[in-house]
């Protein structure tokens, strides 16, 4: 992958554009909803995480402890004040992340790769008892497997062939798509070896094409600032979106996800101008 200021930040600013979308597909959007978009908003979670985990060997341990704690906050207040729900309690994405980052500085250490069989073991063993560790939305085991995947793509570049896995993965999950989950589309509720493989392809395919990518300024705005796009927009959507709007047509989703996106947009360019400034 390249460098952040780059490759990374326009996937990662890819990935807030869809995330836009599938968190307010659970209120805003009738179901069923179409398979492509079931595709489209199962990608940003791998990206996240993936990206992630590329990411921490570059960091201090200080910092990734710091940028870790900064995640597992802002999850605990999006549960309590946005959600009206204990934390810990249904898993959102920024606690895994925030899992991962505070982890990182022990897979460092000399005995690193011994510490991360150990988590790919319980990953694994996640799938034997489900119905104790596969709670929440995105549930630490196994997705942490995805950002020790995102590690380990700096050591063993193979690794991102595993593209094929997604190929394949996706094209069951389109026949014989998952139940959602109070209305949001995505193809990990619950959690099944097929929807990891395609997460697994999701990660293999960014770090086999990180050029792919659109050289778009506001992908790379999305993604230097994509945690604070992230909390506003569920902020909204806990307070706003999800009360006051339930089951519009396509059309309407659509027009409603555009003008998210064009606001934080808006937002996010008059901020960084006056930052500049």
């Amino acid at each position: 992958m390249g460098k952040r200021e780059t490759h990374g930040d326009r996937w990662r600013g890819f990935a807030v554009f869809l995330m836009l979308g599938a968190n307010l597909a659970g209120s805003s959007l009738l179901t069923p909803h179409p398979p492509l978009l079931r595709f489209l908003f199962s990608i940003p979670a791998p990206i996240f995480i993936g990206l992630a985990g590329y990411y921490s060997v570059r960091q201090s341990a200080p910092k990734l402890l710091f940028r870790g704690a900064i995640l597992l906050f802002w999850a605990v207040i999006l549960d309590y004040f946005g959600w009206n729900i204990d934390p810990f309690q249904e898993w959102d994405v920024l606690y895994v992340l925030g899992i991962g980052l505070c982890l990182s500085p022990l897979l460092q250490q000399p005995r690193g790769n011994l510490w991360s069989g150990f988590l790919i073991l319980l990953c694994a063993l996640s799938f034997a008892f489900p119905e104790y560790l596969h709670r929440g939305w995105f549930p630490p085991f196994p997705w942490l497997f995805i950002f020790l995947l995102g590690r380990f793509q700096n050591e063993f570049p193979p690794l991102s062939r595993w593209t094929i896995w997604g190929i394949f993965a996706s094209v069951y999950l389109f026949i014989f798509p998952p139940q959602t989950r109070l209305g949001y589309s995505e193809w990990y509720y619950p959690i099944s070896l097929f929807s990891m493989a395609f997460a697994v392809g999701v990660v293999g395919f960014i770090g086999t094409f990180p050029r792919l990518i659109p050289g778009f300024s506001w992908l790379e705005k999305f993604g230097k600032h994509s945690l604070w796009v992230y909390v506003l927009s569920s902020f909204i959507i806990a307070w706003g979106t999800s009360r006051w709007i339930h089951g519009w047509k396509f059309s309407l989703f659509a027009f409603l996800w555009l003008f998210l996106t064009v606001f934080f947009s808006v937002f996010i360019f008059r901020s960084s101008k006056k930052t500049d400034g």
